[in-house]
């Protein structure tokens, strides 16, 4: 569990050192916030689906099916929410935060995927 979340502690700081350096466009205040958002879709959906590598394959892919679906349609929700607040340069962290999350979550498929097939 702490090298998933390491690993995805470097994914945002690159994201972010990206943005504040001018190599992604968008502003870095909401870029921050955008992606602490994201960051606590990923926790929660570790922290959830963790028990479930003890209780075998099926209470994994519940969880892992119910978790996945439930980050993608929060994901919505924050784009909803950017678009009705109507906030400046919306088309880019949109974008932006759906990137990171499709990043986020090939790794999050990847990590747990490896891990129940060890045991």
């Amino acid at each position: 569990m702490i090298k998933t979340l390491s690993l995805f502690g470097i994914v945002f700081l690159l994201h972010l050192v990206a943005v504040f350096f001018g190599f992604l466009p968008g502003k870095f205040s909401s870029m921050i916030w955008v992606d602490a958002y994201v960051a606590i879709l990923f926790i929660l959906g570790i922290l959830i689906v963790n028990p479930a590598f003890k209780n075998g394959p099926e209470s994994f892919n519940n969880r892992f099916l119910i978790i996945t679906t439930m980050q993608m349609m929060l994901m919505m929700v924050l784009i909803l929410i950017l678009v009705y607040n109507k906030v400046e340069g919306v088309r880019i962290l949109g974008f932006s935060s759906i990137s990171i999350f499709v990043v986020l979550l090939a790794i999050q498929s990847y990590v747990f995927i490896k891990r129940l097939n060890k045991k």
